[in-house]
């Protein structure tokens, strides 16, 4: 077998390999015996067919056969030879092949790139710490109570906060559109379920009063034939209600697990909460402050079969959230494409990481992270037996805990820098 390698791009590799006819003859060969002992042919005997009539019926078909088995064996071989590490399966382009003549073929395929960590100490990485305040655990409690509050009909006019009860039609025009009516249609104003012009346009109004208020949709709304139009709703206000906040009892400590110590007791436990969301905040931001640095500061050139591969998985992930079928057509695949970089980037740099550093994943933080998983099951004794069981799920839970002894290690030898922050500020969703 010749083999010759061509570079076509940065990580895409042609094989040429060349396959003596003599080995392709000889496989045919022995391929047609193995027939011949099973196949029935009117006039012969099983197992007693002349070969040159086991060339006349299957000669086409198990040369084909033929074809595509080598061509793959004879890859692998090749890549091995020449010591090169495909990232996915390769294309094939035969030529067209003679009897008695040498199967060519050039195998196509991109390879999993060389990879030179030029930095992965003294990553830039700025670690927040927040204290959990009296003022904070009051504010907390605040919000867990209004979590609970129940509504009580008032005789005033509405306000931010409130919760009102409308019946609506909207229309462009004189003509109603689909979607835009509803009755007895429960709205906390303030709370954003609507749009902004329709809310604000009910602030002030009291039971029983009607109004038209016009609603500006943006330019990018989901339903095309309203966006960038204003509309007019047709409004009846049927109640309004203020927000009555629980009291701290007894009965209202209890939903949260405490029974003994009162509302000393309460307060501690809110506390510790907060400070274990603190912490988790925190760790997720130093991770993906660690993350991204490894990428900015260790560029690599990425298998674009691994991309895409890593976009579809982007694009199928996107539909079963949404709670579409099977059946239900991906969305385009522009959007997911720079997470998809990023995914593959840090998967390779991280492996690289993980080798260059020697790190192993500690069998009593495996069993740590297993037992974790299995904890929010009903029999979480009999789920950990099921994960332990599984050799597939073992390795993704140890790749886990590898992956986390390589962020905890290059946290070691980052370049921290510490700020200290109000817990409100930490907790912020778009800080």
């Amino acid at each position: 077998m010749q083999v010759t390698v061509e570079e076509s791009g940065k990580l895409e590799r042609k094989l040429r390999v060349q396959v003596p006819a003599e080995t392709v003859e000889n496989e045919i060969s022995e391929r047609l015996k193995k027939v011949g002992r099973t196949v029935k042919i009117k006039g012969f005997r099983p197992g007693k067919v002349p070969p040159k009539v086991l060339r006349q019926h299957y000669g086409a078909s198990v040369r084909r056969e033929v074809l595509g088995d080598l061509m793959q064996s004879t890859f692998i071989a090749a890549v091995r030879e020449k010591e090169l590490n495909p990232a996915g399966g390769p294309h094939f382009d035969p030529s067209p092949l003679e009897s008695g003549k040498d199967l060519e073929y050039t195998a196509t395929f991109e390879i999993y790139p060389q990879i030179k960590l030029e930095k992965i100490t003294g990553l830039p990485i700025t670690r927040r710490s927040a204290e959990v305040s009296d003022a904070d655990v009051d504010a907390m409690i605040d919000k867990l109570r209004q979590q609970r509050s129940t509504f009580v009909d008032v005789e005033r006019a509405s306000k931010t906060g409130d919760r009102v009860v409308i019946d609506f039609t909207g229309r462009l025009g004189d003509e109603a559109f689909d979607g835009g009516a509803s009755t007895d249609y429960p709205l906390v104003l303030g709370a954003g379920s609507l749009l902004k012009d329709l809310e604000d346009g009910l602030i002030g109004m009291s039971a029983g009063e009607e109004k038209t208020v016009d609603v500006a949709f943006p330019a990018d709304y989901h339903a095309q034939h309203l966006a960038g139009k204003t509309a007019q709703f047709d409004v009846v206000v049927k109640s309004v209600a203020e927000p009555s906040l629980p009291d701290v009892d007894d009965q209202f400590m209890a939903e949260f697990g405490i029974t003994d110590g009162g509302v000393d007791a309460f307060r501690v436990a809110v506390r510790e909460n907060m400070q274990r969301e603190a912490g988790e905040r925190i760790d997720g931001e130093v991770r993906e402050q660690l993350l991204a640095a490894l990428v900015t500061h260790n560029p690599i050139d990425l298998p674009r079969v691994l991309v895409d591969r890593e976009v579809e998985q982007l694009q199928s992930d996107s539909v079963r959230h949404m709670g579409a079928g099977e059946d239900a057509p991906l969305p385009p695949r522009e959007p997911f494409v720079a997470e998809a970089e990023k995914r593959v980037a840090l998967g390779l740099l991280m492996g690289e990481v993980i080798a260059t550093k020697k790190i192993e994943a500690p069998r009593d933080k495996v069993d740590a992270r297993v037992d974790m998983i299995a904890g929010g099951q009903a029999d979480s004794a009999a789920a950990a037996s099921q994960i332990r069981a599984d050799q597939n799920l073992m390795q993704r839970v140890e790749m886990m805990v590898l992956e986390e002894e390589a962020i905890n290690a290059l946290v070691e030898d980052a370049d921290v820098t510490s700020k200290t922050v109000s817990f409100e500020k930490l907790m912020e969703m778009n800080d």
